[in-house]
């Protein structure tokens, strides 16, 4: 029997390791404690790596760091975004003025073709096509004064006209204003322009005319 070098616990003469401590009892104690040693110094070295390459890691930012800033930055740029929209939205716009094209009025049919349809049509199909006439612009109609009235409480002037001839009737009354009306004579021939305001029945098919531009041809009586 001998005793154990590293537990003294006695074992076999020819056992190579302790039963009781499991040391080799071929390595003598100097050689145990430099295995130690060295171990020691391997985790020492181990740690002040790890800690260099913690510190290192921390230098250099967090990623969360990062993503946390990336994030803020983003949300600046939406906010601005959105802010530079309301702004946009809310800035008052000019109103551009819209240029009104004036559009020139249909020429009416001469007034023969008028007083013929007016004879040849029923109620229904007259009203329809006077309605249709009305605005249509008149271009050198003539005809022969048969009286000139004022109207009282409009305070216009009628100018009442034969254009077919035969004295049975006005075909057309102009409405002007005093100073016209005192220009003008009865039984002068006249041309005129203006638009029609309507057409009905008054001693026969009458077409009244408004805005009217006389020119007279024969003075008349």
């Amino acid at each position: 029997m001998k005793k154990c070098k590293f537990c003294a616990e006695e074992i076999q003469d020819e056992a190579l390791i302790c039963k009781h401590c499991g040391r080799d009892q071929q390595v003598n104690i100097s050689q145990e404690a430099e295995v130690k040693r060295k171990r020691t110094n391997t985790w020492i070295i181990v740690v002040v790596a790890v800690v260099i390459s913690c510190l290192c890691i921390g230098s250099l930012g967090s990623p969360g760091s990062d993503e946390a800033a990336d994030e803020d930055g983003t949300s600046d740029q939406v906010s601005a975004t959105q802010q530079q929209g309301d702004d946009i939205e809310n800035t008052p716009t000019a109103e551009v003025p819209t240029e009104i094209v004036p559009t020139e009025a249909p020429l009416a049919p001469p007034i023969e073709e008028i007083l013929e349809n007016n004879h040849n049509m029923t109620d229904v199909q007259r009203n329809r096509y006077n309605d249709s006439l009305v605005g249509n612009r008149i271009d050198d109609w003539l005809g022969v004064v048969l009286e000139v009235n004022e109207r009282e409480l409009l305070g216009r002037y009628s100018v009442y006209v034969d254009v077919r001839g035969g004295g049975l009737g006005p075909e057309v009354t102009i409405e002007v204003d005093e100073e016209t009306a005192l220009s003008i004579n009865k039984g002068a021939t006249i041309s005129f322009n203006g638009t029609i305001r309507s057409v009905g029945d008054f001693m026969g098919t009458t077409v009244y005319v408004e805005n009217a531009v006389i020119r007279t041809i024969h003075m008349g009586n």
